[in-house]
């Protein structure tokens, strides 16, 4: 008669890890397969536009490439001037906005306006109370919606320190799905 010898138990440490196994080895050929077919892209549609690009936070930018009236947009992504610290004795008024104060009256037929809201209202501020008193900077993105400025406001434009916001969401907030 042949012997029968039981295997010792296995610890718990051991247990755990012979039951992780499987998990990580999934998770492994999982994200080969987000990588391989590109199913992590997290947005496809905006590679061939000449308005916006992808944006990690935001899903959607401006093309930094867009050039509107001969004038590139500023390096933080905006047809502005460039934003850099506010200057002594200047009221500075951040536009926050969809394609109405960027500037935009067609945009399928590309129209872009020559002085949206924001530059006329920082040059008839000039006219009127001085050159360099008054500073408006153009944070408008055509498609934005109010969470799109609101994150803006706590991502890109943190360190503007406005006097003055002024936000303008119209369709895009009426457009966008309730959950």
């Amino acid at each position: 008669m042949a012997a029968t010898s039981e295997l010792p138990p296995l610890s718990i440490g051991k247990k755990l890890t012979f039951a992780c196994i499987p998990v990580v080895a999934l998770l492994l050929i999982a994200e080969v397969g987000v990588r391989l077919t590109g199913a992590g892209d997290s947005c496809p549609t905006y590679q061939n536009s000449t308005l916006w690009a992808c944006d990690p936070i935001l899903q959607f930018k401006l093309n930094p490439e867009l050039v509107v009236h001969g004038t590139p947009l500023n390096r933080a992504g905006f047809r502005s001037r460039e934003f850099g610290p506010k200057p002594r004795g200047v009221f500075r008024i951040l536009a926050l906005g969809d394609s109405c104060t960027f500037g935009v009256t067609a945009l399928d037929q590309g129209f872009y306006l020559k002085e949206p809201y924001p530059q006329q209202l920082e040059r008839l501020a000039g006219e009127r109370l001085g050159p360099g008193r008054i500073e408006v900077l153009n944070a408008a993105v055509p498609g934005y919606n109010s969470f799109h400025g609101v994150m803006l406001l706590r991502t890109k434009l943190r360190n503007l320190a406005p006097d003055l916001v002024t936000v303008r969401f119209g369709w895009n907030d009426h457009l966008t799905p309730q959950a």
